[in-house]
């Protein structure tokens, strides 16, 4: 699995990703709306850990600026 995502996008993604929870926690989003929030925040994480994006794989696109980047493990 090759990395397409660069260390601003993992913070991006992750940051939204936590004020979806905190919305979620905190009474916000319910029902449908919730779980619509928190699949895609768990999206978010997932791809900000391992980064790595099916979607810009399909793409063929990455943000990731410098071949260092894209070599650390």
């Amino acid at each position: 699995m090759e990395k397409n995502i660069g260390l601003i996008d993992r913070l991006i993604r992750s940051s939204v990703a936590i004020a979806m929870v905190v919305a979620f926690w905190t009474g916000h989003l319910k029902g449908y709306d919730g779980l619509f929030i928190r699949l895609i925040g768990v999206y978010l994480i997932l791809t900000a850990f391992f980064a790595h994006s099916p979607l810009y794989s399909l793409l063929k696109f990455s943000t990731i600026k410098n071949k260092k980047e894209k070599d650390e493990k």
